[in-house]
């Protein structure tokens, strides 16, 4: 990612100059909207002189994750939240942590996650970030196995 700042009449002749350097990488334009550039998972915003970055779902987004309830292994669904959580505190500046944490919450809300468990993460991956430590989550109480007919029929 390459940020430059021209005029607008100078926009295209800057991308063929960068295009023309070699014909094997290729260079693409993003113009900003309302100062702010979305990018994969991070909207780049400018405040004055200063780019901020805070994570962004582009508005198409499902919001579907690993649902905790599914018949999955408990790490699977530990790991899920554990990243989702270090991308939204990651990319986002202080300023704006407030609302993506609120976000965040809800989509793993949404997506079946017990409170107690999206607190403990937020809370866990938080204090990890700060101290450079991984976050020591909890085993359950109380664990999914997958339904077989020959095994379960016979425990009952």
């Amino acid at each position: 990612m390459i940020f430059y700042s021209v005029s607008i009449v100078m926009i295209h002749p800057v991308l063929q100059f960068f295009n023309s350097l070699d014909p094997r990488i290729q260079f693409t334009l993003e113009v900003e909207n309302n100062r702010r550039i979305n990018f994969f998972d991070m909207a780049l915003i400018r405040m004055g002189h200063v780019v901020t970055c805070k994570w962004y779902q582009q508005p198409s987004s499902s919001g579907r994750y690993l649902n905790f309830l599914s018949v999955r292994p408990y790490t699977y669904k530990k790991n899920v939240a554990v990243n989702l959580v270090r991308r939204i505190l990651g990319l986002t500046h202080v300023g704006f942590r407030k609302g993506v944490i609120r976000t965040g919450k809800k989509l793993l809300a949404e997506n079946c996650y017990p409170p107690a468990l999206i607190n403990w993460v937020f809370s866990e991956v938080s204090n990890s970030m700060n101290n450079g430590t991984s976050p020591k989550l909890p085993r359950p109480a109380i664990d999914s196995s997958k339904y077989c007919p020959a095994i379960c029929s016979t425990i009952v």
